[in-house]
């Protein structure tokens, strides 16, 4: 009898195996273990919550109350509209690139590294992949994360001879057209991280989702707020040709947000690397 109590006491307090898709209580850029779960929501756009066989009959609906044909086009619409938002910020990128070559601004060069990298924190892995898969794409991620940086330390050289030499000129109109890109690229992925940040708290406690969603905001307003150095600088040297020494600031300062930014990829991504492998969710990390 004994052993026969103990199996069925181990088969009690074993935990119910909970779906990847319900736990979006993770943070971009959260260097805490919440971030293990991997921006769930995020990165399970492809799979939706699973739906009752029951429901015609019983009328139940999904674990958030919502019933599953509601919670499959809401998911739907989230899908295309996060799509479009990540092929609308690629191509503010490359625009920012053009007009920041044109103009021979190295703050505006720097911007569109500081752009790439903040996409790759955002970035979420597909869990319907294979290891293998998964596996490339992380080394592939942290090598474009090296040459990014690569670039940005050729651009700070170049930011410091500026300060010494001052026979370089700046188109000032087509720098101000780049920070203004720059600035509308930095609002749409605002405003992607944000739609994680309002999201309703499920199954966190209360301290924890306050501190993620503290952590949240500040990676929002103190990594995104560097494209309004860059559009202050812009509309200083726009009004005083002076003033070309803003263009070398402007720089120092994106390059900051950029090493923030590497160091949480590099964390985020050799994490994953680390848990590749796992199919479920462990006990302790739900």
């Amino acid at each position: 009898m004994d052993e026969v109590r103990r199996k069925t006491g181990i088969a009690i307090l074993q935990p119910a195996e909970v779906p990847p898709d319900v736990l979006d209580e993770s943070c971009f850029d959260d260097p805490c273990y919440l971030h293990a779960l991997e921006q769930a929501e995020e990165q399970s756009l492809n799979t939706h919550l699973p739906v009752d066989t029951h429901a015609g009959n019983h009328h139940t609906s999904g674990y958030d109350g919502v019933p599953p044909e509601e919670h499959h086009s809401s998911t739907t619409r989230r899908i295309q509209w996060k799509r479009t938002a990540i092929i609308s910020y690629f191509v503010i990128i490359i625009l920012v690139g053009i007009f920041g070559y044109l103009s021979r601004s190295v703050a505006c060069l720097t911007a569109t590294i500081h752009m790439v990298s903040d996409y790759l924190g955002e970035h979420s892995l597909s869990r319907n992949r294979s290891d293998n898969y998964r596996k490339c794409e992380c080394i592939f991620i942290l090598l474009c994360l090296v040459t990014l940086l690569a670039a940005d330390s050729s651009f700070m050289v170049a930011a410091v001879g500026r300060l010494y030499v001052k026979s370089f000129t700046i188109n000032e109109t087509y720098m101000l057209i780049a920070a203004v890109l720059s600035l509308t690229g930095n609002c749409i992925m605002l405003t992607m991280h944000f739609a994680t940040v309002f999201r309703p708290r499920r199954f966190l406690p209360l301290s924890d989702f306050i501190g993620v969603r503290v952590q949240q905001i500040a990676h929002a307003f103190g990594n995104h707020g560097t494209s309004l150095i860059l559009f202050a600088a812009a509309v200083l040297l726009y009004v005083q040709r002076k003033w070309i020494v803003a263009d070398s600031i402007a720089t120092f300062v994106l390059t900051l947000a950029i090493v923030s930014n590497a160091a949480s990829v590099t964390t985020k991504y050799c994490s994953e690397l680390k848990q590749i492998g796992t199919r479920r969710d462990h006990y302790e990390a739900l």
